[in-house]
């Protein structure tokens, strides 16, 4: 049977591919399964979760392009 959920490999490289693409200068925090998978659990997650501390004029858009499959909702 298929699994729906993606390989810890592919959420490592999607979520690299967010934090790259907030930046050095935005501070965030990789949190929910994805953070946990990261640090060797086998809990399991269909999604990647940031939380990023908002700072004066830091409201923009972020585009990420990664070689992961899309997500399926």
């Amino acid at each position: 049977m298929p699994s729906d959920f993606h390989a810890a490999e592919e959420l490592c490289a999607a979520a690299e591919a967010v934090a790259s693409a907030l930046g050095s200068d935005t501070n965030y925090a990789l949190v929910g399964g994805c953070a946990c998978a990261m640090l060797g659990s086998t809990r399991a997650t269909e999604d990647i979760d940031f939380f990023c501390w908002q700072m004066a004029n830091s409201r923009r858009e972020v585009e990420v392009e990664s070689t992961a499959p899309p997500f399926r909702g």
